[in-house]
């Protein structure tokens, strides 16, 4: 779908602020896909913290709510859009966006 209002500055703050398959990482305020928020954790987070709480998502699950995702193109989308992960901080918009 293609919206004339998603100019490249609209998109960014989408991303920084409303997308729902982003978070904000709790350990340094990155924004990062919550599909790699561990992997973020283990290897990029500059908080010496990090890689202790990475320890306490299991792999494959969300680390918002913990559900276990199912492996795959879409597992990660449907959890956050079509299922709605009840954790998360960004709500899914009735739109889809």
């Amino acid at each position: 779908r293609h919206d004339e209002s998603f100019t490249d500055e609209n998109l960014d703050l989408h991303f920084w602020r409303d997308c729902p398959m982003l978070m904000t990482c709790t350990m340094c305020d990155q924004v990062v896909e919550v599909s790699f928020f561990r992997e973020h954790l283990l290897q990029e987070c500059e908080n010496g913290d990090a890689p202790r709480e990475a320890e306490r998502i299991a792999e494959g699950t969300c680390p918002l709510c913990g559900v276990v995702v199912p492996v795959g193109d879409n597992g990660w989308a449907n959890h956050i859009l079509a299922d709605v992960c009840q954790r998360n901080p960004r709500p899914v918009l009735s739109d889809g966006r």
